[in-house]
């Protein structure tokens, strides 16, 4: 059966002379050289007691280092363990390894440290051992993370059937996604299998476009604040790939108005991409093709089956809509890690969690259950708050969440990050009469929106930490 790894060594055999990515530096990795560093992590790994089946968790900056250190442990047959690290300090039963760099170290003795000495020819070819597998922390945005276990065949099928949706790059990619998230290396390795070259983010936005013009980026998998940053800082300096022919903004919802801002400056096409760690891919839109709906995700692959249920669990109408539960593709197996079962009910269904509706046989998400501002028995979605606040002059973006009281009635948090002339008293009035005396609002200014790794927005972070508060 072919697996990520096997399909791995393939690819790397069949485009060994070309460019895969590049260094921080701006130095080529060639596929040949990027297999043979992997080859050479599951040496060093194996020196340090790494076997099959053991849990080993990746905990370093480079990306080009944590994606060769994951396909070394999976072709060691070990599980892979992707979640952030006080994810797994907090659990030990989590990883029985954790590869790390000296910064972080805590004396855990658990940890594997990482140097210099690790980047050398390896000795000896290290042969796929197989039956690898993959434990991925959902994002946790709305809660504590879930952990999903998964085979390595499974992996390779999810990846595949995106691919078959939403097409394969023909061309130079950036892959802006956080690259020790899970999603992240899916779409690392969906590039790398494609045969193409890529680009990774660099620490300054302009230092990223700068790279991305460099190698010509054809494509771009990116999450949605990274693209409104880069899209600002794209118009702020001029530097911006010319031949970009698709953006693919995964991981959140991307509103009309912004979608078609940029399919005019950067002349390509911009889609909002839907999927969960679960299902793997299940829509993708145009959000500039569908100026009237927001939260549109586009038709649901027809390979796919959906319904909506109420609150009590009772099927609804797609018109009257509800919350999202999808069936999950045949062949894939994802268990949850602390149980065993099997993510789907009995029917061989899964709640997404998300809440959403059809119209005119277009999938439209409202928002996640668990973000839902229960305003006094009244609940509303936080991107319905954002799409009458963002209106608004001189703000750059802006983030509605739930502020919790001693009352169990949620106040409505709006987290605003600024532009130059933006005025709070004015945009106060402008609450009190959208919102009036119904809803009771905190504003809070912040410079930047909180991201988990995976580049969506954090709203529990913001409610945690400003719940309690009246600044």
């Amino acid at each position: 059966m072919e697996t990520l790894s096997t399909r791995f060594e393939t690819t790397s055999q069949a485009f060994s002379s070309q460019i895969a990515m590049f260094e921080l530096s701006g130095t080529p990795v060639r596929y040949e050289n990027f297999f043979f560093t992997v080859i050479s992590f599951a040496e060093t790994l194996i020196g340090l007691g790494v076997r099959p089946e053991m849990r080993v968790s990746i905990h370093v900056p480079d990306h080009i280092a944590t994606t060769a250190l994951n396909l070394a442990v999976l072709r060691l047959g070990a599980t892979l363990v992707i979640g952030p690290l006080n994810l797994v300090r907090a659990r030990p039963d989590l990883a029985e390894k954790m590869v790390i760099i000296r910064q972080v170290a805590t004396g855990d003795p658990r940890e594997i440290l990482m140097d210099q000495s690790w980047i050398r020819p390896p000795t000896r070819m290290i042969e796929n051992v197989g039956n690898a597998k993959m434990i991925r922390a959902t994002s946790g945005t709305t809660g504590i993370p879930k952990l999903r276990l998964t085979d390595e065949a499974s992996l390779l099928l999810r990846d595949d059937y995106s691919r078959s949706k939403r097409g394969s790059p023909d061309g130079p990619c950036y892959v802006g996604v956080n690259t020790r998230s899970a999603t992240g290396f899916s779409n690392v390795m969906r590039v790398y299998n494609s045969g193409q070259k890529q680009v990774h983010q660099l620490a300054e936005l302009k230092h990223t476009l700068s790279a991305m013009e460099q190698i010509d980026v054809n494509y771009a998998y990116i999450p949605p604040l990274h693209f409104l940053n880069l899209l600002n800082t794209a118009k702020e300096t001029g530097i911006y790939p010319r031949n970009l022919k698709k953006v693919f903004v995964g991981g959140g919802r991307v509103e009309p108005s912004l979608a078609t801002e940029a399919e005019t400056f950067l002349g390509c096409e911009v889609w909002n991409t839907y999927g969960s760690t679960e299902t793997g891919s299940m829509a993708h839109a145009r959000p500039s093709q569908h100026i009237d709906l927001p939260g549109c995700v586009g038709h649901v692959y027809e390979d796919r089956s959906i319904c909506f249920r109420n609150g009590e669990g009772e099927i609804v109408s797609s018109s009257e809509g509800g919350h999202l539960w999808v069936t999950v593709p045949e062949g894939f197996q994802v268990s949850d890690f602390d149980t065993g079962q099997p993510i789907c009910d009995d029917d061989g269904w899964l709640d997404t969690g998300d809440i959403g509706y059809i119209e005119d046989d277009l999938l439209i998400l409202s928002g996640r259950q668990s973000e839902f501002l229960n305003l006094g028995g009244d609940k509303r979605a936080p991107s319905r708050i954002e799409n009458v606040v963002r209106v608004f002059d001189g703000i750059r973006d802006v983030v509605a969440f739930a502020v919790c009281t001693d009352t169990g009635i949620d106040e409505i948090g709006i987290a605003i990050v600024p532009e130059d002339g933006f005025d709070l008293g004015n945009f106060q009035k402008f609450l009190d009469e959208r919102f009036g005396q119904k809803y009771k609002t905190q504003v809070i200014l912040i410079d930047n929106i909180p991201m988990t790794e995976t580049g969506k927005v954090d709203r529990q972070h913001l409610s945690q930490t400003y719940s309690g508060t009246n600044d």
